[in-house]
């Protein structure tokens, strides 16, 4: 008899709901052949891909590069996504962090790499990246159980992939 496969997709809370983020310019660290600029177009479109976890906000590379080197905070952004390139013969490693933009705490950190860097296989890499970072922050969804103090309890906890400190 014939297979037949049924995917499942869970249904995504409002916009608002989601963590705003911007993505600075990706850092080569190491080897030129792949350019930043196409990686970084590639990880923005892998993160356009259902499902959406992140609001992304736009901004010039030019600002973000000052704008970090005077530590100022992006405006609208909950989060910081750094990315470092090291480029081999071998292969590419591409790393990615989320940083938060209030208390400085890197908040995930996510990588892949391999040794195939044709198009195809670069754009496979970016899109199980932004996978990886978004598993890191699930969409919920949950009741408000207590409020005490500057906190809240829920009743989504770590089987939904929340962590103590995250933000609701």
């Amino acid at each position: 008899p014939p297979l037949k496969i049924i995917k499942k997709t869970f249904e995504l809370l409002e916009m608002d709901a989601r963590y705003t983020v911007v993505l600075l310019p990706l850092k080569i660290t190491a080897g030129q052949d792949v350019p930043a600029e196409t990686l970084y177009s590639m990880l923005l479109k892998a993160f356009d891909e259902d499902p959406k976890r992140f609001k992304f906000v736009e901004i010039d590379p030019a600002k973000a590069k000052e704008m970090l080197n005077e530590s100022k905070k992006f405006i609208n952004a909950e989060g910081v996504l750094l990315g470092n390139v090291e480029e081999e013969a071998k292969g590419i490693n591409v790393m990615l962090r989320l940083i938060d933009t209030e208390t400085n705490q890197v908040l995930a950190n996510a990588d892949v790499y391999d040794e195939d860097k044709s198009a195809k296989n670069l754009k496979w890499l970016m899109y199980c990246l932004s996978l990886k970072m978004k598993q890191q922050f699930p969409i919920v969804q949950g009741k408000i159980v207590q409020v005490s103090g500057n906190g809240i309890f829920t009743d989504a906890g770590a089987v939904s992939g929340v962590k103590a400190g995250m933000k609701l």
